[in-house]
């Protein structure tokens, strides 16, 4: 039915902008997942490298001088100065005792790099968040009309199966209905020629009966035209003999 169909259409209309919204979700927390991984990569690089170069420096193994290139490799792709970049790897693998006035310049300068870097990210992250969060109504709002829209077409449905069946049901009752008028019809028929047989079986009898009641007055006449001719001869008899 029309109905039906008008239920049907807005249910789809309004999934079709669910869908809209969860897709633009999905795509809101990839962007979120990408921004995190970043914040992870140069927190490590801050907390495992900077961090030991400036607690240690030389004093961090083998492994200080391959910290320390990884480190400012970091600082140059982030756009650190020319001249940090030229300073900054002496001051680093310097034991911490032997830095000096002018070397904690360069390391603040190092770990500002690094944090402009953190607070960029974080500020993405907090306006995807923020982004996020201002969605939720919106998804809830549509969350519940998609709901209400399935339930109206669930009803809907109810109601077309129940009519459906009723259909189905007056059918039957017309079929069966039918059935018993061309079985009466047919009784009747049968009715009709056992009556039209019986007429018949009356017609011939009354023929019969005719014939006898014509036999009948015929013998009757022939029987008084003895008794007349017996009287007429009797008397005539008589006389011949006296």
């Amino acid at each position: 039915s029309s109905l039906s169909r008008d239920a049907k259409s807005g249910r789809e209309e309004v999934e079709l902008a669910m869908a809209s919204l969860e897709s633009d979700g999905v795509t809101l927390q990839r962007r979120r997942d990408q921004i995190v991984k970043e914040q992870n990569k140069f927190t490590d690089i801050r907390d495992n490298m900077l961090k030991v170069l400036l607690e240690k420096g030389s004093e961090a193994g083998n492994n200080a001088k391959k910290l320390c290139e990884k480190l400012m490799k970091q600082i140059s792709q982030l756009g650190g100065e020319p001249a940090l970049q030229a300073s900054a790897p002496s001051v680093l693998l310097k034991k911490p005792e032997e830095r000096q006035g002018f070397d904690s310049h360069v390391l603040e300068a190092v770990e500002a790099v690094l944090q402009s870097r953190l607070d960029s990210i974080q500020k993405s992250l907090d306006e995807v968040d923020s982004e996020g969060k201002a969605r939720e109504p919106d998804v809830a709002t549509k969350r519940e009309e998609v709901s209400q829209a399935k339930a109206k077409c669930e009803d809907l449905k109810s109601q077309l199966d129940a009519a459906e069946e009723v259909a189905c049901d007056k059918e039957v009752a017309v079929v069966a209905t039918n059935t018993l008028l061309e079985e009466s019809e047919k009784t009747m028929q049968e009715m009709a020629q056992k009556i039209d047989a019986a007429c018949a079986e009356v017609l011939a009898f009354e023929e019969v009966l005719a014939i006898f009641k014509d036999l009948e007055e015929r013998s009757n006449v022939v029987s008084e035209k003895a008794v007349e001719l017996v009287e007429h001869l009797v008397p005539a008899e008589a006389q011949t003999v006296s």
